[in-house]
């Protein structure tokens, strides 16, 4: 039996040779792959948690804990402040929340001043009113300008699009939304809290019977009487800007060039193609910044490999050199 499998080697090492070489390189790519896709998967399993965790710190950081900052008044000893817990957005009703809107709109328009007396128009359609216009000359044929309007903030959506569609193309437009809900809350808070010593200084002020207390009564409820005021006007301020959206609207205008009958703005070409060209390069610099930074780990990981198939590699080559060489030579 030994002398069977020696010969049967020895029949190997010979014409069979070509067919076992590659087989077994084949194998070793295989089994490299493997790794190396063990070491990717682990990788993007450590990155995922990174991210993860990263995604939840922020989380917990952006989430509103503290109470809205509020200007800070002189208040006496009986006022209790509201704690941050009754004041956070979080505990506030959907249907009671507090949300000022606001917008901005910048575009290139046909004419300047036709256009503001259209955006003028669909503010006073929307029950809107014109806070402030200004129109100005760039060049002697080109004019730019800018409006502001508030409108319901029930009708803030349907107002932005019909300004947006005067414009012959819309260059940028940004719409925010802020909740302002907890910082009402709170200043509602303060202004019941206000109130109540109010009518207690009131009640003292009713039962003093001397004039240095009737004085000093006095003066703690005329103070007490401008916190409410400034309380109730800051209340006020936040109501107006719930109930009415603010819009603003900047308008440029370019010279017509006509070429056989056909508009032609070679300004607008000029500013799209420069745009184009910038988001170009940004795109390329962003790809070499990225390059730079990746090219140590790419050349670790092709290390590797290389690595790792050289010595798989010299492994086998040293153990077929070793067997060809302990084996005794076919006796014909």
């Amino acid at each position: 039996m030994p002398n069977r499998l020696r010969q049967l080697l020895a029949d190997m090492s010979g014409k069979k040779v070509l067919f076992i070489l590659p087989l077994i390189i084949l194998i070793v790519l295989v089994i490299v792959a493997i790794i190396m896709a063990v070491l990717f998967m682990m990788s993007n399993t450590s990155g995922s948690y990174r991210s993860g965790y990263s995604n939840t710190m922020a989380d917990y950081s952006s989430e509103s804990y503290a109470p809205t900052a509020a200007p800070m008044m002189a208040v006496n000893n009986s006022y209790s402040p509201v704690s941050s817990k009754s004041g956070s957005s979080a505990s506030i009703p959907a249907a009671d929340r507090k949300i000022v809107r606001s917008g901005s709109i910048d575009m290139l328009v046909t004419k300047v001043e036709d256009t503001a007396n259209n955006v003028q128009a669909i503010a006073l359609k929307y029950s809107g009113i014109v806070e402030g216009t200004n129109i100005y000359n760039v060049s002697s044929d080109t004019k730019a300008g800018s409006i502001t309007i508030r409108v319901p903030n029930e009708q803030f959506d349907t107002v932005f699009e019909a300004i947006k569609a005067l414009g012959t193309k819309v260059n940028r437009e940004v719409v925010s939304s802020q909740d302002v809900s907890a910082q009402y809350v709170d200043l509602e808070a303060r202004l019941k809290n206000k109130k109540s010593v109010e009518s207690q200084y009131v009640v003292l002020l009713n039962m003093a019977v001397k004039v240095d207390e009737i004085i000093q009564v006095h003066q703690y409820l005329d103070s007490v009487r401008e916190e409410i005021e400034r309380l109730q006007a800051q209340m006020n301020y936040l109501t107006r800007q719930v109930s009415m959206s603010t819009i603003s609207i900047s308008l440029t205008s370019e010279a017509e060039v006509q070429v056989f009958g056909i508009t032609w703005r070679p300004l607008t070409v000029v500013k799209q193609s420069f745009k184009n060209l910038l988001s170009d390069l940004t795109g390329i610099v962003d790809w070499l910044v990225w390059f730079v930074f990746a090219l140590p780990g790419i050349l670790i990981k092709i290390a590797i490999f290389v690595g790792i198939v050289w010595v798989i590699v010299k492994v086998f080559v040293k153990a077929f050199r070793k067997f060809r060489k302990n084996t005794p030579p076919i006796q014909g």
